[in-house]
């Protein structure tokens, strides 16, 4: 081989070499620049797909204190009398033509007295005209219902009204006689 031959190749790997060179550094560079986009692609995924921390609030639920739901209408009342007298005559009016089979259901329930009766003094059998007056209240078109019931004796006859009318104590008609979370 001879000098000049010799020259040519060195010249020739030399060219080449810088290509190489250059290839390499730019390849770096293009790997710089896609290691940098890797970056911020992974932190927006990161941010995307994480799982949102929602922070439960604790809701006091809605009470009440006294009253009725009755078919979907809430009232609230202070007296349970007053609740008593309230779905009674609600039945009365949506459902007429059940007043003399809720009379009779209700009366059922009791011993010596009607609870709701054509006439006051079928109210309270042997109880004097003042006494019958001051104990009972008219509901509607000449029917009168007793009001001196206990707690007790409401929580019994109003079920047994509600059902006597064709409805679901409890769907159709809730009371609440005393505070309660309402859902």
């Amino acid at each position: 081989m001879t000098r000049s031959s010799e020259s040519f190749s060195a010249e020739r790997l030399l060219a080449e070499f810088d290509e190489v060179n250059a290839a390499m550094a730019a390849a770096n560079t293009w790997m710089a620049s896609l290691e940098l986009r890797r970056h911020q692609l992974a932190d927006l995924l990161d941010t995307a797909t994480r799982p949102t921390t929602t922070q439960l609030v604790a809701v006091a639920p809605k009470m009440v204190h006294r009253g009725v739901l009755f078919r979907g209408d809430l009232r609230r009342m202070w007296n349970f009398i007053d609740i008593h007298l309230f779905v009674l005559r609600g039945l009365r009016a949506a459902v007429p033509e059940r007043r003399a089979s809720m009379a009779a259901a209700m009366s059922c329930r009791g011993t010596a007295r009607s609870y709701v009766a054509e006439d006051r003094q079928r109210l309270f059998l042997g109880k004097p005209d003042g006494w019958v007056r001051r104990h009972s209240v008219e509901l509607s078109e000449g029917w009168y219902a007793d009001t001196n019931l206990s707690v007790e004796r409401m929580r019994v006859l109003l079920p047994v009204a509600v059902r006597a009318a064709g409805w679901r104590w409890g769907d159709d008609v809730r009371v609440f006689w005393r505070p309660t979370p309402l859902n």
